[in-house]
């Protein structure tokens, strides 16, 4: 859902973890900029934090919600100029620098509600149910 909302193209799995894909990296065809990535995804940069060690121009993005920063060296390897995930994890500060690729912690619990709540669209959409989401954000 969050590549969607930036207009990923060529949405690939990656992030394996017993059996299963935590995460998904693309590309996008016009380049966008770490505003525009704030814009789209309405995040409050002074509720996240970014690392910029990489391309102004962002083209190639890689996200793992909550906490994603286990999956970093393979974002490395897929060579993405943004790796977006959860939890701020200090351990990624100088791999980040060292392979010059942005980051953006954008908070474990804001990262997890955009899939809990594309659930409860498709699930009001296909059921005579009313669904909501209680946001009762952690700052996490």
């Amino acid at each position: 859902v969050i590549l969607s909302k930036l207009n990923i193209n060529n949405l690939t799995p990656f992030g394996y973890y017993k059996g299963n894909y935590s995460g998904y990296y693309g590309e996008i065809n016009h380049p966008i900029t770490r505003d525009i990535v704030y814009q789209k995804l309405k995040i409050n940069p002074e509720h996240s934090t970014f690392l910029n060690f990489g391309k102004d121009q962002i083209t190639r993005i890689a996200v793992v919600t909550g906490s994603g920063g286990h999956y970093f060296n393979e974002a490395i390897e897929l060579g993405v100029d943004l790796f977006i995930t959860g939890d701020n994890d200090h351990t990624l500060y100088h791999p980040a620098k060292e392979n010059q690729i942005n980051v953006l912690f954008a908070g474990h619990y804001y990262t997890e509600t955009f899939g809990i709540k594309a659930l409860m669209e498709k699930i009001g959409q296909d059921f005579p149910v009313e669904t909501i989401f209680l946001d009762i954000p952690t700052n996490l």
